[in-house]
């Protein structure tokens, strides 16, 4: 038996996961109703089997796991204070080693296994169409984001994250205003998402730089303004979170939906008298009995960049995303289905607006 073809390193679990075998005894006639017999391991507990016929034209046995495996990486935010606000590592940002086992089944019955595969890990990023399978690949050790580096907060900010993927535990230092954090990941392949919000540095502080091992961002502090200042906070394409503040002109609004039934606009009492009201107001016909409404908020950001452009266009397909709104954090439905790129020289400056619904649906009173 012999593997053909794997997966790549660095693939996503949310594309597919395919494995080719080939053994000499799918066409010996000999063997009636051979099956290459695949078994999928994770954390070394064998959570699924499948049977395949060998291919016509090459006699391969093919397997694509993706949907199986892509079960075992499920992304949770949960930041806590300090520069590390979170670290994101397997079942989280990655799934935990899985190894693929082939067994061979024909004459009514499954031998031994006579190929175990390499323990391999996937990631829960996805790939543009210009990327292949390597995005996050080119992010190795690197900030885990393709957004500008030059950032405005406001002095009451309190979380934002800029994530960091390390494939080793190596330390490395994050320097924020000149003060350095000496991080060591507690596991290789995982991310930290680094908060740069300006916590404790003094009000005459207008600007800083934060760099995350020699990657270098400008921070800018800006006002408050006239306007709420929202951070956002989503799961970005590399399978991190990352932040973006949302500081100009708010619209909010109520989706509410009502249950509702009619009767005459006559009651008759036990007594046998038709009324039709009391002395306070005439008696209903429709009467609402129960209702629910849920919020929805339209928000702004300032001017773009170009590249602000392209990195934003992930929260339109993000997932999972947090609305931080007075130190509150609530999850968040994103509205917004099209995104139009703008570019300055087509575009001029422009600001990008969200239809955000927040997660919750509101009882109102049942009568």
């Amino acid at each position: 038996m012999t593997a053909n073809s794997t997966p790549p390193t660095y693939a996503s679990v949310n594309g597919p996961l395919v494995w080719v075998f080939y053994d000499a005894n799918s066409i010996n006639p000999a063997f009636l109703d051979y099956k290459y017999v695949g078994e999928v391991w994770v954390d070394g507990v064998k959570v699924y089997t499948e049977r395949a016929y060998p291919r016509p034209g090459g006699s391969f046995g093919i397997f694509d796991f993706s949907a199986i495996i892509r079960n075992y990486v499920v992304p949770v935010y949960l930041p806590a204070a300090g520069v590390v606000a979170q670290q994101l590592g397997s079942a989280v940002f990655r799934t935990p080693d899985v190894v693929i086992k082939v067994r061979e089944d024909y004459n009514g019955a499954t031998g031994a296994v006579v190929l175990t595969d390499s323990a391999r890990i996937f990631y829960n990023n996805y790939n543009d169409r210009n990327e292949g399978v390597t995005g996050i690949a080119t992010l190795i050790n690197k900030p885990l984001t393709v957004r500008d580096r030059t950032i405005n907060l406001t002095r009451s900010c309190t979380k934002y994250f800029i994530p960091y993927f390390a494939t080793s535990t190596t330390p490395y230092n994050v320097v924020i205003n000149g003060t350095t954090t000496a991080v060591t990941p507690s596991a290789a392949n995982t991310c930290q998402m680094i908060n740069i919000a300006p916590i404790g540095l003094s009000s005459s502080v207008e600007s800083y730089v934060v760099s995350i091992n020699a990657q270098v961002y400008n921070v800018n502090i800006v006002c408050d303004g006239l306007y709420t200042n929202y951070y956002l906070h989503f799961l970005n394409k590399y399978g991190a979170f990352e932040s973006m503040l949302f500081n100009k002109v708010r619209k909010r609004s109520f989706e509410t939906k009502r249950k509702e039934y009619q009767q005459p606009q006559f009651r008759v009492s036990n007594s046998g008298v038709v009324s039709l009201g009391t002395t306070a107001a005439l008696h209903e016909q429709r009467t609402q009995f129960a209702g629910e409404f849920t919020e929805r908020l339209r928000i702004q950001t300032d001017l773009l960049t170009d590249t602000e452009w392209q990195w934003l266009s992930q929260v339109v397909n993000s997932p999972m995303a947090y609305l931080e709104d007075a130190g509150t954090v609530y999850p968040i439905v994103i509205g917004n289905n099209n995104y139009e790129f703008k570019e300055y020289v087509v575009d001029k400056l422009n600001t990008l607006q969200l239809d955000i619904q927040f997660g919750s649906q509101i009882n109102t009173q049942y009568r």
